[in-house]
């Protein structure tokens, strides 16, 4: 699910805010030695922002996993891969 706002009037005039968030149910691995393995499910929260500076300038910044929640994208019986922690990011771009 994902969500973005973007101001029309007042002095926040052209700035864009977005919220979402991604929920997986608990995954079967398969069975090792008959025994049903699962990867648990999990929840992830992400937003942003970006700021018309003028016409050619605009700045952008987003959150990823809020809430630094651990949880595990994919694996097997044998091994899991671990998901990134919250990660922040922010960029400037210019448009000639």
């Amino acid at each position: 699910m994902f969500g973005m706002y973007k101001f029309k009037t007042g002095p926040a005039k052209g700035l864009s805010v977005n919220l979402g968030m991604i929920h997986l149910s608990n995954r079967a691995l398969g069975s090792y030695q008959n025994i049903p393995e699962t990867l648990p499910g999990y929840t992830i929260w992400g937003g942003g922002g970006s700021y018309p500076l003028s016409r050619q300038w605009s700045l952008s910044a987003r959150v990823d996993n809020i809430r630094d929640t651990r949880y595990y994208v994919s694996g097997n019986t044998v091994r899991a891969l671990l998901a990134p922690p919250r990660t922040f990011s922010f960029s400037v771009q210019y448009t000639k």
